[in-house]
């Protein structure tokens, strides 16, 4: 097998004929096949589905039919997961620069610690915004050089420090 790679993430079981909804991350949006194979976890095991049917927005949300899913129930087992495909399967990426080309770099504040993946970059007219999600919510912060301590390129590691109690108003803590 191949070097798997993750693209995106199941977000819920669709309809009553198995759909799954989706998420691509922004990298691998427009990299995929029209048909692709992803890899998906089904009794403790990776394995591959094909593709019945695949229709992705350009906002990187989708619909999925995988082969021998035929109910709801049985989709429901890849919520949450994420979707692999193999690395070779991927069309080559455009040149990126600026923010954009840290997408899929995995944050690591320096008092919190690893946070995730930058999930998307939104290009605002003063700054750009970084987004990632803690706690199962999505968390913008700003993409400015105070905020940016640097990167480890090798191993797709971009070092930040948030702004104070940003993270407690996504997910505040209990008390």
């Amino acid at each position: 097998m191949q070097r798997l790679i993750c693209v995106g993430r199941v977000n819920r079981a669709f309809g009553l004929k198995g759909h799954l909804r989706f998420y691509l991350l922004p990298p691998y949006r427009h990299r995929l096949p029209d048909t692709p194979v992803f890899f998906l976890t089904h009794r403790q095991t990776l394995l591959p589905f094909e593709t019945e049917e695949f229709d992705v927005t350009p906002s990187g949300h989708g619909l999925l039919l995988l082969q021998g899913i035929r109910e709801r129930t049985q989709a429901q087992q890849f919520v949450g997961q994420s979707l692999m495909v193999e690395a070779s399967c991927l069309k080559a990426a455009p040149e990126v620069t600026g923010p954009a080309a840290w997408l899929g770099y995995n944050l690591h504040d320096e008092q919190v610690g690893p946070l995730g993946p930058l999930e998307d970059v939104l290009l605002l007219p003063q700054h750009a915004l970084g987004l990632f999600r803690f706690r199962e919510k999505e968390v913008l912060f700003p993409l400015h050089e105070h905020f940016l301590l640097g990167a480890d390129h090798e191993r797709r590691v971009l070092f930040v420090r948030l702004p104070d109690g940003l993270l407690d108003l996504y997910a505040p803590r209990s008390s």
